[in-house]
């Protein structure tokens, strides 16, 4: 049976994309291998379910993980700047230096030459547009137009001139009038200069002024007003903590108001307001009714509904919710006619049913085979939580869709039943951190087959409580509210059971507007509001470590962004999707909620509506990837009209033929790039496939070279052709391996230590030849069986995962031609241990020192150092390798053999080392790796490494060995028999952080 999971080959596919965007959050390569890498294991240990979405899944999982990596360093630098706002407050001088680069800023407008001065000041003060402008000075408007660019580089370039420091200077001081008078919510100091500037710049005159000036302001800085077509783009980059402020919604002036947090002032001052009725036009409705049984045909009660709309806007806007009654019914009434979507508390999905106008849709929902879980929740002392909240997730997806399963007795205990061995399961309180989440299905199994959870809430936190109003200032009900962190990443929980980083949940307001957060959180929060009518607003606000923070929420009206999307012949393009985000790279967007998309109708023509006021990033692409992308930057306000059309664009790109070993065209199959040698990461990788003459375009390659391969249709690896190619080469023709391969199929059965098939096991192949290629296999829930192929002959290896790592690795298996090859009954056995005691250094350093196992197939383990032992986890039994990651030390790779369900008791000596940087020469380039040895004096093996050409494309790549000190007996050999040999004395200071030459000959 061949699975349509993702296989490994598939998930590598991505790993330049992968590190560009944890490179990119990060800014350290190092921090993103490990990231990466991390992304690699959770997918190998969980694979997602659907293959479609891969891509995507890995991106937020690499994304949640730097964020996480990138908050310690955020909170520490927020933190640091409060401190120091509070001992040494410049904000008056900051304001007065605003001041006077604002005050050149109008008197450099003032100097221009006519008639630029005069159409700058119709476009930016009196906010005439360029066709009015024409209008009233009787001129073409190109000409207007092109008076406008010449005025707004003038500027420009006179303000580097006249303002000391240059553009960095003048571009802060204008900042705070370009976003409307506030810099920063939660950031005192900005705040109290911005109040200065407009204080000391007072009365009605100067205030016109200034308000009409900003933005000319915002065009000064940089950004675009005009609606001309963009092109392939590389997006910026994501702010980083330090500057979150910028993106901050500011208070702009009367009825202009975009969004605020402030405090909340007593509710005995405020009067309560009752909610205008928006009025909406009349639209087809109808009615959906559902019975849910088990598969027992018992029915299903309390069991908690969330109803979205599947389609259109409406998606993000509206959520339903129900519980079943007594019966096992849900019923929702007053529905809008179109296709919806259904979740349970529980974890289970239905997707896409139709509701009907003026009729009522019926259906029953009888649940499969159901998990129940019995557990506590605890504090991070371990005392119990009572009242805590359980809450249920029943897939990846991200919240709104979460919901409340449960709430803990006195003792902390609860219990769950019907749920889906998919659901993910996680615990909150308030004034604490949230629990990791769970997925029901990895829990252990205790007494009666009933999962067994211990949910740990994390340390103290404060909370956050407010109210959400609309424009006008009148509470909205049922708006959706959450903070924190995206989460979402795997992390290990107590007990080194893995599980996930909890993601954020909603909570809807009240009749008041009036909202509380369950659990607790920390300084910097982001906070995101969203209400049906309105666009998501997000901020963030200044929690402390204990109390509680009082919001307002004040939400806009949204601006609607239309357009037509063409191609670069001026076509109308239909598909194509237009989205109002900002691109974290590779075409994937981190949303509070889904952010406005849309698609474009036959004649190019799209509509985004609910678009938020403010400076917005504004991508598309077409449904084709070969079709190209375009971006724009543009400022929208609320309650109006910006028109933006976007031309696609391919540029640069790679374009050619694939053909057979006998020069016939090869149609359908798939042609993937990635950047090629030292260009790992830096540009997007990209697939297509070839059309019925064997043709591709790889579109929006990057600036580097690519490595392009060719893959035979359904198949991920290994390639069948490989070339380097330069961006912007086109008609390239590539000759792939068409033949066909001899196949046959691999069976066998996997259980669990009792004997029954394991359900929180993952089954995975993995070749011989190449233990990178592999494929995920299923196998019968039931019986574990499982049979897959066909594959192509040779040796294979399986290996069995469970949340807490690798549970077995199989003996290899040989697959033959036409025959279905038995792998036998891979029976798990319980896991073993390593305990390590380590000599050869002072003793009160060894806590300090990084031990790791590997073996292959296996995820790296880090070895614990308590009570003068180093303590492995369990681990999987067979032969492990003892190495240390610290570059001052050396240890020698050691094979540790360990044995199921014992305690290995192994014993290792560490000594002091070098690196030593070795920069190779070669006689001529006709080689493809390079093998390099390092011995000490008894021709014991130190390190071995091997290299390959892509490692050497750029001059002064240096290849680094981790010797102990002494000599070390360096030989180099290449493929085809170039040679090199050299002695070193490790140690020597010579040697520290100098390249040594080797020439190989």
């Amino acid at each position: 049976m061949t699975t349509a999971r993702p296989t490994p080959e598939a998930l590598f596919e991505h790993a330049e994309f992968l590190s560009r965007l944890a490179t990119g959050l990060l800014g350290d390569e190092h921090a993103a291998a490990d990231v990466v890498q991390d992304a690699y294991v959770a997918a190998l240990e969980r694979p997602p379910a659907d293959a479609a979405g891969l891509r995507g899944w890995l991106a937020r999982v690499v994304q949640n993980r730097a964020f996480n990596a990138r908050r310690s360093d955020a909170r520490r630098r927020d933190h640091e700047a409060y401190v120091a706002r509070g001992a040494n407050d410049g904000s008056r001088d900051d304001a007065f230096e605003r001041l006077e680069v604002q005050r050149k800023l109008l008197a450099t407008v003032l100097a221009l030459d006519e008639p630029r001065r005069t159409v700058l000041y119709l476009r930016y003060y009196e906010d005439l547009s360029p066709t009015a402008i024409a209008a009233r000075l009787d001129l073409p408007v190109k000409t207007v137009k092109s008076r406008l660019a010449r005025g707004l580089a003038t500027l420009r370039e006179r303000l580097d001139a006249d303002v000391d420091g240059g553009r960095d200077v003048w571009l802060s001081a204008l900042a705070p009038i370009a976003m409307g008078g506030s810099a920063s919510v939660g950031n005192p100091a900005a705040s109290a200069a911005a109040k200065t500037t407009t204080g000391i710049l007072g009365g009605m005159a100067m205030k016109e002024v200034l308000l009409g000036g900003a933005a000319l302001v915002a065009i000064v800085l940089g950004w675009q007003l005009a609606s001309e077509s963009g092109g392939a783009h590389e997006p910026p980059r994501e702010l980083d903590a330090a500057n979150d402020r910028l993106a901050l919604p500011v208070e702009r002036d009367g009825a202009e108001s975009i969004a605020s947090v402030a405090p909340i002032a007593p509710t005995a001052a405020r009067e309560a307001l009752v909610p205008e009725a928006r009025v909406a036009p009349p639209q087809a409705t109808g009615t959906l009714r559902f019975h849910l049984v088990r598969a027992d045909g018992t029915n299903v009660s309390g069991m908690h509904v969330l109803l979205v709309p599947a389609d259109g806007i409406e998606e993000r806007k509206q959520l339903h919710r129900a519980t079943t009654d007594a019966k096992g019914d849900a019923s929702f009434a007053n529905l809008l006619a179109g296709d919806v979507r259904i979740y349970l508390a529980s974890g289970h999905t239905d997707h896409d049913r139709t509701v009907a106008p003026g009729e009522t849709t019926a259906f029953e929902w009888r649940l499969p085979t159901t998990e129940a879980v019995r557990g506590r929740v605890v504090d991070d002392t371990g005392a119990p939580v009572a009242d805590a909240e359980v809450w249920l997730s029943g897939h990846p997806l991200r919240w709104p869709y979460a919901m409340l399963g449960a709430r803990t007795d006195a003792s902390g205990a609860f219990d769950l039943i019907d749920l889906d061995p998919g659901a993910r399961i996680g615990a909150r309180a308030s004034g604490r951190l949230p629990s990791i989440v769970y997925e029901v299905g990895e829990l252990g199994a205790g007494a009666g087959g009933v999962r067994d959870a211990s949910l740990v809430l994390g340390a103290r936190g404060g909370g956050i409580r407010g109210r959400v109003l609309d424009p006008g200032g009148a509470p909205v009900a049922g708006a959706l509210v959450h903070a924190g962190e995206a989460g979402g990443y795997n992390h290990d929980g107590p007990g080194g059971r893995q599980g996930t980083w909890p993601e954020p949940v909603p909570v809807a307001t009240d009749a008041n507007g009036a909202f509380e957060l369950p659990g607790g959180y920390e300084v910097r929060v982001p906070l995101h509001a969203q209400a049906h009518g309105y666009p998501t607003w997000s901020g963030r606000i200044d929690v402390p470590a204990s109390g509680t923070t009082e919001v307002e929420i004040r939400l806009a009206d949204g601006a609607i962004v239309e357009g037509v999307v063409t191609d670069a012949e001026g076509r109308s393009v239909s598909g194509a999707r237009v989205i109002c985000a900002t691109e974290l790279k590779g075409g994937w967007y981190e949303h509070a909620f889904p952010a406005p998309a849309a698609l474009t109708e036959d004649d190019g023509t799209y509509r985004l509506e609910l678009v938020p006021p403010g400076l917005q990033d504004l991508n598309a692409r077409g449904l084709e990837n070969a079709s190209g992308r375009a971006y724009r930057q543009v400022p929208c306000k609320s309650g109006e009209v910006v028109r933006v059309d976007f031309t696609l664009d391919t540029r640069p790109h790679v374009s050619g033929h694939v053909v057979g070993v006998l020069g016939n065209a090869l149609v359908g199959w798939r042609v993937s790039c990635q950047p090629a040698g030292p260009h790992f990461g830096r540009a997007y990788p990209r697939q297509v496939f070839t059309d019925a003459s064997g043709a591709f375009l790889l579109p929006n390659v990057g600036e580097f070279p690519v490595e392009v391969s060719v893959y035979a249709p359904n198949e991920w690896a290994p390639a069948r052709a490989t070339a380097t190619i330069d961006p912007g080469t086109e008609g390239v023709e590539l000759i792939a391996d068409d033949s066909v391969h001899e196949q046959g199929s691999i069976e066998g059965v996997v259980l669990d230590e009792d004997g029954v098939a394991p359900r929180d096991a993952t089954l995975a192949i993995y070749s011989a030849e190449n233990p990178k290629t592999g494929f995920f296999v299923d196998f019968d829930p039931q019986t574990g069986h499982f049979l897959h192929g066909p594959i192509d002959v040779g040796g294979y290896t399986l290996v069995v995962t469970r949340a807490t790592g690798t549970a077995l690795v199989g003996e290899p298996t040989r697959v033959e031609t036409d025959r279905v090859s038995d792998a036998g009954v891979l029976q798990l056995e319980p896991l073993g241990r390593i305990e390590l005691t380590l000599t050869g250094f002072a003793e009160e350093m060894l806590e300090r020192v990084p031990l790791s196992l590997d073996r292959p197939f296996c995820n790296t383990e880090h070895l614990e150092f308590e009570r003068g032992l180093f303590v492995s986890p369990p681990i999987v039994a067979g032969e492990w390798q003892l190495s240390t990651r610290e570059s001052e030390l050396f240890l020698r790779l050691q094979s540790v053999h360990v044995v199921s369900n014992e305690i290995a008791q192994v014993e290792a000596a560490i000594r002091l080392a070098m690196e030593l940087l070795l920069e190779l020469e070669f006689a001529d380039d006709d080689w493809d790796d390079v093998t390099i040895v390092a011995r000490d004096d008894a021709g014991v093996e130190l390190a071995r490494q091997v290299w390959f050409p892509a490692h050497f494309r750029t001059p002064g790549t240096q290849v680094k060995l981790q010797l102990p000190l002494g000599t070390a007996h360096i030989s180099a050999a290449t493929n085809n028999g170039l040679r090199a040999n050299a002695d070193f004395e490790i140690g020597d200071l010579a040697l520290w952080r100098t390249p040594q030459v080797i020439r190989l000959e």
